[in-house]
């Protein structure tokens, strides 16, 4: 009963009967909320649409020149590694994929309700030791869902950018 309301005094304990008074104020079950109430206000997909299209623009202008520098630099390269990001993003023009969202093998793992799509950049890829438990990757995407922003998905982004810089092996 810690933290709950409610007192407890016994007097006498060195007697053979004891003497107490207990007091309960309330322990009524908290309310419960909404589930937009307990989400919050998720970003429209007109935000996202705003968010999303004209960063795949630019990454489709770079696309000619990142296919052609992982050409030269191989393909264990970040140019490589990168031309095949932008690659995929004709996708998120269409609306197929989304810029940030989650693996396609991923998929199974969310619910529907939360309107994640697959993503070019992905939440599980930023994290240490990319996490391979559905209970993980389910709660990773539930943190992202609940505080989904242009700033969070920028900084998926970053991350995976780095990521891939750092795997990548330049060629001689």
């Amino acid at each position: 009963l810690q933290g709950l309301p409610v007192t407890c005094e016994i007097l006498q304990e060195d007697r053979d009967h004891l003497i107490g008074q207990a007091r309960i104020d309330a322990l009524a079950s908290p309310a419960l909320v909404d589930a937009e109430q307990a989400l919050g206000r998720l970003r429209s997909p007109f935000a996202r649409r705003a968010f999303e299209i004209p960063l795949a623009l630019i990454g489709l202008g770079a696309h000619p020149f990142l296919a052609m520098a992982s050409k030269f630099t191989g393909r264990n390269s970040f140019p490589h590694a990168l031309a095949a990001k932008t690659r995929r993003l004709p996708g998120v023009l269409s609306g197929r994929y989304a810029l940030v969202g989650h693996r396609t093998e991923e998929t199974p793992m969310l619910p529907e309700s939360w309107h994640l799509k697959p993503g070019i950049f992905t939440l599980t890829d930023t994290l240490s030791g990319h996490p391979r438990n559905p209970q993980e990757i389910s709660n990773a995407y539930w943190f992202y869902t609940r505080n989904q922003s242009m700033a969070f998905d920028l900084d998926v982004i970053v991350r995976c950018l780095n990521q891939l810089r750092e795997t990548a092996t330049e060629a001689p």
